[in-house]
C-alpha cells in the first residue's frame, strides 16, 4: 500500500490530466481527504452534500479502486 504522500502525488497527476468534470471532482475530493479535511469540509468546498462525498469512498471506505487506473 502506498503512503499518503505518494497517493497525494498520484491524485495530483490525475487532476492535471483529467478532462471529465465528474472525475476531476472525484480526484479533488480524494486530494482534500488526503490533505486531512473531513467530509463536511470537503462537501462545502466542492459544493456537494456530505452524503455524496462519503459515497466516493463507498463501499470499502478506501481508495483501492485507484489501483486500476
Amino acid at each position: 500500500m502506498e503512503s499518503k504522500t505518494e497517493a497525494l502525488q498520484r491524485v495530483e497527476q490525475f487532476l492535471k490530466q483529467e478532462k471529465s468534470r465528474r472525475m476531476f471532482e472525484r480526484y479533488q475530493t480524494i486530494r482534500l481527504y488526503l490533505l486531512g479535511h473531513d467530509y463536511s469540509q470537503i462537501a462545502t468546498s466542492i459544493g456537494r452534500s456530505e452524503y455524496t462525498v462519503k459515497n466516493i469512498f463507498a463501499p470499502t471506505g478506501s481508495m483501492d479502486w485507484m489501483v486500476c487506473r
